[in-house]
């Protein structure tokens, strides 16, 4: 006998959301937990509800508890503080070896009662801060770890409170599942687009994802690629964001695009869609990361994305992608035809594109959060 600990025991990491609705941080997170080494990390969940990602988790092995999650403290301040005292209740149940949080309504409920029941805790970073409310920062403070998607997420963090714990880990996608999604041959014939071209823009319906811009763009396509029709993938999922669509349909009349935008709502096997299209747009004012830019990438598609934060370290310039300027609808036409129109240059872009994920989003992710976590714990 040694003394020495059994390496072999996992970790026991317990992931929490403040929402279990299908956002790309949540998609993120269960892809996540999916390229986990199970010998490595046990997970457990707590969400506040069932929902999309509780779906994908149990499907997963991971076992999901629930507990009420108020996160509007200065509106619901009871509510708020009772939310805190079933997360460290459970907590305490569970005995972690330590707490991954995520999503954007997390820190300020989450983090204090994880530091309150005595756990270690690490927040996955997947937004771009100019400001932080003091809450906030002090949840941030209290963090033994944080986990910053890309550099320009880590840099506006670093900016805002020097000295925080900041690690770049960019996001996995799972290829295994991309590759298995079929195309969606029923959807060209359903419009009567066999004969066109399909570019299309997947993501959250808003205002920072730039389906005005993209619906521009198109008007400038109008006659300069008669053959070119637009497919606009994805929902509204915040209240406010929910008046955006009509925005988006006024546009379309008064650019005369009736007939050539096709507006798919929420798809769940997004890939399949990506394979019908020509080219993806990634429009967005500001963006994190870009989910969609590295699986379109994935899908052999080529990309044409804003030079928004994000999308700048996923994509090399005319190599693996191309970049435009932000609320530049005249540069996405411009690259969105120079891509139609060269089929060598959209050749050599999706082989290029599709090499670089597999060699900087696949799998790196888990083992990197999983090198994080043994140096948390100390093992």
């Amino acid at each position: 006998m040694t003394g020495q600990p059994d390496r072999h025991i996992p970790l026991r990491v317990a992931y929490i959301s403040a929402t279990s609705e299908p956002g790309g941080a949540e998609i993120s997170l269960a892809t996540l937990i999916r390229g986990l080494d199970r010998r490595e990390v046990e997970p457990l969940a707590l969400l506040p509800g069932h929902g999309p990602l509780a779906e994908k988790l149990e499907f997963q092995g991971v076992p999901v508890s629930y507990v009420p999650m108020e996160t509007r403290r200065r509106r619901r301040p009871l509510g708020f503080w009772r939310s805190q005292r079933a997360i460290a209740r459970w907590l305490r149940g569970q005995k972690p070896d330590l707490v991954h949080v995520n999503s954007f309504w997390a820190p300020e409920l989450v983090i204090p009662a994880v530091k309150s029941a005595g756990f270690p805790v690490i927040y996955h970073c997947r937004d771009l801060y100019d400001y932080l409310d003091p809450a906030r920062a002090s949840a941030f403070r209290m963090c033994n770890a944080i986990i910053a998607i890309t550099r320009c997420v880590a840099d506006r963090l670093e900016a805002l409170l020097p000295g925080l714990p900041v690690n770049v880990i960019y996001n996995d996608v799972d290829l295994t599942q991309l590759d298995a999604a079929p195309p969606d041959r029923a959807l060209r014939p359903a419009l009567g687009w066999e004969n066109c071209f399909v570019i299309g823009i997947a993501s959250r319906i808003s205002p920072d994802k730039g389906q005005l811009d993209f619906i521009r763009a198109a008007g400038i396509l109008k006659e300069r690629c008669p053959r070119a029709r637009f497919l606009v993938v994805g929902s509204p999922l915040f209240t406010h964001d929910r008046d955006y669509p009509a925005s988006l349909d006024s546009e379309i009349l008064a650019l005369g695009l009736q007939g050539r935008v096709h507006f798919t709502g929420f798809v769940e096997n997004v890939a399949s869609v990506y394979k019908t299209m020509d080219v993806c747009v990634l429009a967005s004012r500001s963006e994190p990361f870009g989910l969609v830019v590295v699986e379109a990438m994935a899908c052999g598609i080529p990309v044409v994305a804003t030079r928004s934060g994000g999308p700048e370290e996923i994509i090399r310039d005319g190599e693996t992608g191309l970049l435009v300027e932000v609320e530049q609808p005249d540069q996405i036409a411009d690259a969105i035809l120079r891509l139609l129109e060269n089929v060598a240059l959209r050749a050599s872009i999706s082989a290029a594109a599709r090499q670089d994920v597999v060699f900087r989003f696949c799998g790196q992710e888990a083992r990197d959060v999983t090198r994080l976590y043994h140096t948390l714990v100390g093992r």
